[in-house]
């Protein structure tokens, strides 16, 4: 983007210094067809590179590096074509001069068309026709608002494999490669957590979650643990004596298998033992006085579009809490369209007053400063 710019903005001010030289030449000799087009040129350069700078520069009030770097480069580059178009330039021209006079080319249909069509009645009206689609657009744009589309598959090409493994992959797992990251109150309990989550399950809101209710055994698996023990309680006797029928020395054994029955009649493991203290640092999260329980959740499809990700943060909301905060790869476009927003109105801002005030200065009249500043308006 970058070249492409600088190649086109750079490209201007050889064509205008050319022109003027090429129409002073045919009256004045080599050197005083220069001095006149410097003299003649210089300040109309400086006005329109000097707003044009201003405009590039302005990119480093952005909060993301790669719009300030943009930025820098376009400033440095196009300062740098403004300076070869004032040095080295005119030592081309003066150089190869037996080029210059040549016959002259006629005038293209459109600016005679525009020359006519601007001194008569069709003028009057093209003009005024032209304000009007103007102020209509702004008042559309002022109405409707401007939508930041940052879908990362807008910049894969046609056909992208990985993009199609994925979606082979999603569709027969049932759930998105990607999760979604929950923040939840902390002064939700662990079992009422775990209430939710299953109800989100069970509509069908995401396909599989993780998160500090897994680390709470259920009923079910307190009652399953239960029918486990009542059906192996006498297991290490029972063992023993038959080791006897084979002829072992079953009192060699006993130890062990004692070890082995005391690990299966302990009690469960409970989260806040300290053995979990780090994988309880991970599933919490503090942000100054607020604590929040951080929640792995398993949509059951990617959420690239807005839609999509406005359905799920509604049906996570209604039943989580409108407070939870939800992060994710899918996400971040949402939050960083807001960002970018901001920094299109502050960029904007500065690059318009800065604009104006340069075209002041350089042209030296309020009027003639609104007419060079109207067509920029109008685009």
């Amino acid at each position: 983007s970058a070249s492409a710019i600088l190649v086109a903005q750079g490209i201007d001010f050889p064509v205008h210094f050319y022109s003027r030289y090429r129409q002073e030449r045919a009256e004045l000799g080599p050197k005083r067809s220069l001095l006149k087009t410097h003299l003649s040129l210089g300040r109309p350069f400086l006005g329109a590179a000097g707003t044009t700078l201003l405009a590039f520069a302005a990119l480093g009030l952005s909060r993301f590096p790669g719009f300030r770097q943009f930025g820098i480069v376009l400033a440095l580059g196009f300062a740098l074509c403004l300076l070869a178009s004032l040095t080295l330039l005119p030592a081309l021209l003066a150089r190869w001069d037996r080029f210059i006079l040549r016959p002259k080319a006629p005038v293209p249909f459109l600016l005679r068309l525009a020359s006519t069509a601007s001194t008569r009645r069709a003028g009057i009206l093209l003009g005024s026709g032209t304000i009007v689609l103007t102020l209509a657009a702004w008042v559309l744009v002022a109405a409707t608002g401007i939508r930041i589309d940052l879908d990362v598959r807008n910049s894969m090409p046609p056909g992208d494999p990985g993009l199609k493994a994925l979606r082979r992959l999603e569709a027969d797992l049932g759930v998105s490669m990607t999760p979604v990251f929950a923040l939840v109150d902390a002064s939700t309990s662990q079992k009422d957590l775990g209430a939710r989550i299953a109800r989100l399950v069970e509509q069908g809101a995401v396909a599989a979650a993780d998160g500090i209710h897994s680390l709470q055994p259920s009923a079910e698996s307190e009652a399953r643990v239960a029918r486990f023990r009542k059906a192996t309680g006498p297991w290490v006797e029972e063992t023993l004596l038959q080791m006897t029928a084979v002829g072992l020395r079953p009192e060699a054994f006993r130890r062990g298998l004692g070890a082995w029955q005391e690990t299966l009649n302990a009690p469960m493991p409970q989260w806040t033992d300290p053995a979990f203290a780090g994988l309880r640092r991970t599933l919490a999260y503090d942000a100054g006085h607020t604590r929040s329980w951080v929640l792995t959740l398993f949509p059951g499809s990617s959420l690239w579009t807005p839609s999509d990700r406005s359905r799920f943060d509604r049906e996570v909301r209604d039943v989580l809490g409108p407070e939870t905060q939800l992060f994710s790869a899918f996400h971040l476009p949402d939050h960083y369209g807001r960002t970018l927003m901001d920094d299109l109105v502050r960029v904007s801002a500065v690059s318009l007053l800065g604009i104006v005030l340069l075209s002041l200065l350089i042209l030296r009249h309020p009027a003639r400063a609104a007419m060079a500043l109207v067509p920029g308006f109008v685009a």
